[in-house]
């Protein structure tokens, strides 16, 4: 009965049930009762968690010294087989009328001291000392080097009298090997600022 199928491929039986008129055209009729609708949701917290996606975070901060620029780095390691995606930058405090560049370079990396506080992950147990889980590296220093002349920022943040705490979304993708440069444009500058990001295993594909 179920598999009365007639000359244009349609079901008689469903055709009969639903009052249509098994035409060689049925989609005009049964489109609005029968096709699904899809919702495009983001992934929940949860689906993040299964496919092994974790939430981190970084807090940067520099004292100004004379002649000196401040420097905050997020490094994704060569190999690490993860990729990094920059959230959201959190910035409190920078010399007035000054602003911070951002860079995204795989060659000529400046080295500084790796940060070992102030680093978290959504899975971090504060109650037990817990271990830092992050793939990604940060770091932070004062160097007399400005930034190289071949980077290219693709990213700047003005800071003025009067600003208070910004969060800004900045979408940045890390992949292994790259590291993430965050330059004070002015020497003698404070920076204070904080980093989320998120890390998650690469697909096959993302690593060729």
């Amino acid at each position: 009965m179920l598999g009365g199928i007639n000359d244009y491929g349609v079901n008689a039986f469903l055709a009969r049930r639903l009052n249509i008129n098994d035409t060689p055209a049925p989609a005009s009729s049964l489109a609005p009762e029968l096709m699904p609708v899809v919702l495009a949701l983001p992934p929940s917290q949860e689906d993040r968690y299964l496919r092994g996606e974790r939430l981190c975070g970084a807090v940067f901060s520099t004292s100004p010294l004379v002649a000196n620029y401040s420097v905050a780095t997020l490094q994704n390691p060569a190999n690490s087989g993860m990729i990094v995606c920059v959230d959201a930058y959190i910035l409190s405090n920078l010399l007035t009328n000054s602003s911070i560049n951002f860079y995204l370079e795989k060659n000529n990396l400046p080295s500084l001291t790796q940060i070992t506080t102030g680093v978290r992950d959504s899975r971090w147990n504060r109650s037990v000392g817990g271990t830092l889980r992050t793939f990604a590296v940060a770091r932070v220093g004062v160097t007399t080097t400005p930034p190289n002349a071949a980077w290219v920022p693709f990213w700047a943040h003005g800071w003025t009298t009067g600003n208070t705490r910004l969060r800004n979304n900045l979408e940045c993708v890390i992949e292994p090997g790259a590291m993430l440069i965050i330059y004070t444009a002015d020497a003698n500058s404070v920076l204070d600022m904080s980093l989320l990001w998120r890390e998650r295993p690469a697909q096959p594909s993302e690593l060729v």
